[in-house]
């Protein structure tokens, strides 16, 4: 998964911030596949 906006990580597990226009890449080792950082909070959704 790619996380525009926000936090991922990748196969070095270095945390990256990537920005709309950054290219999809690891700033330390350069790899090309970043994965979404889990969130720990709870999300609850109402259907009406």
């Amino acid at each position: 998964m790619i996380l525009l906006n926000g936090e991922a990580f990748s196969e070095c597990h270095a945390e990256n911030e990537i920005r709309p226009k950054d290219p999809i890449r690891c700033h330390d080792c350069g790899h090309r596949i970043l994965y979404k950082k889990r969130c720990r909070k709870l999300m609850v959704y109402d259907a009406r």
